[in-house]
């Protein structure tokens, strides 16, 4: 590769320090603080689509 002097550019890989791991990330919020979210799941099982409280309702061969 040349410059636009047409000087050859050195050209070599980046070597980052290899980062330290890290471990679960815990939470200190109360889970209660959470209680009164309002959030809609729906579960698709095939080509079925059906509330999960309709899910938690079905039975044994259902």
């Amino acid at each position: 590769m040349n410059n636009e002097s047409g000087e050859g550019v050195s050209v070599s890989p980046a070597d980052f320090p290899q980062a330290p791991p890290s471990g679960p990330v815990t939470a200190k919020v109360p889970l209660s603080r959470f209680y009164d979210v309002k959030v809609r799941i729906t579960a698709e099982l095939g080509r079925l689509q059906m509330p999960l409280g309709e899910l938690m309702e079905l039975g044994p061969g259902a």
